[in-house]
């Protein structure tokens, strides 16, 4: 059997995606995946933290995200990412449309990524309620 290694740089880009599918976790959900001193889990059997809205809320989720949210050009320093959105405004609109709570609204959108209808502008991260920028998959 032959051993492969990774770099810290792969390895942080495997554990990132790693936490953006579900598979593990911040013992604390307090951190995303850093090179540091942290605690993290593996989430059993392949199942995500929380649990997986049911697939009408998806679908409803995801047809207020399709068409209904205004993708544009956002500044980050130096990078601008063209037709994207804040996680932000994807839990607003839910909530609005839907009267969901921001918590469900964010689960939606976690789970829209890891079916790969969402996707964060550098694919690693997991999703956040914030200025963090996300587009369609």
């Amino acid at each position: 059997m032959r051993k492969q290694r990774a770099t810290r740089a792969e390895a942080l880009r495997i554990g990132r995606r790693l936490m953006a599918m579900g598979w593990m976790r911040h013992v604390l959900d307090e951190h995303e995946f850093k090179d540091a001193k942290l605690f993290y889990t593996v989430v059993a059997d392949g199942c995500p933290a929380e649990a997986a809205p049911p697939v009408e809320d998806l679908r409803r989720a995801w047809l207020a995200l399709d068409g209904g949210i205004a993708l544009g050009a956002h500044r980050r320093g130096l990078l601008v990412h063209r037709r994207c959105t804040t996680g932000r405004r994807i839990v607003n609109r839910p909530v609005r449309c839907h009267e969901v709570s921001r918590q469900t609204a964010a689960q939606w959108a976690a789970q829209l990524m890891r079916l790969g209808m969402l996707r964060h502008v550098f694919d690693d991260p997991p999703f956040r309620n914030d200025r963090t920028l996300y587009r369609p998959g």
